[in-house]
């Protein structure tokens, strides 16, 4: 066990996969570790009153959306696979992604090669306002992690932005 897992007096997990991770890989004391679960600013992240015009994507687009940075882990390369099969009944979909990361190259050219330039969008990185606008204006959330080796989703914090936003939420079964 490295020292500072073992000197300290009590240690907090942000889920029970990190929990479970304390005492089976590092065999830390049960009542050394407090879950504490996180939690979401939900006076900020909140429905959209209605009407909810969009400003960031076209009406007539069913939008997904994920947030997060552009790694293997987080599975955007599944979502982006799957598009031509989604369109099929949905052909004016749009997979919105809202972060950047040493993946984009890769995703790009996954877009390019499956022709799909004309129903992903990468947004980059973007400010709080626009990250709230995104949920609201979404119809589904998607967060299709995974996980890598020992890379695993910590907690999905965007889930709950989402949910918070009133938006239904997919998620991978990763962390």
């Amino acid at each position: 066990t490295a020292p500072v897992l073992r000197n300290a007096d009590k240690l907090i997990a942000n889920s029970n996969f990190t929990k479970d991770l304390l005492l089976q890989d590092w065999e830390i004391p049960l009542e050394r570790i407090e879950l504490m679960h996180p939690g979401v600013d939900c006076e900020f992240f909140t429905p959209p009153e209605p009407p909810n015009h969009r400003q960031l994507f076209r009406e007539d687009q069913k939008v997904l959306l994920t947030v997060g940075r552009l790694q293997e882990r987080k599975g955007h390369d599944t979502l982006i696979a799957g598009l031509p099969e989604i369109r099929k009944q949905f052909p004016n979909v749009l997979y919105a992604i809202a972060g950047d990361g040493e993946q984009r190259p890769v995703l790009q050219q996954m877009v390019s090669r499956l022709e799909l330039e004309a129903h992903v969008r990468f947004l980059g990185e973007i400010d709080d306002s626009t990250l709230r606008q995104a949920y609201r204006e979404c119809d589904l959330f998607a967060l299709p992690n995974r996980t890598i080796g020992r890379d695993v989703e910590g907690f999905g914090i965007v889930l709950l932005e989402a949910q918070a936003c009133g938006k239904p939420v997919i998620a991978g079964k990763s962390g």
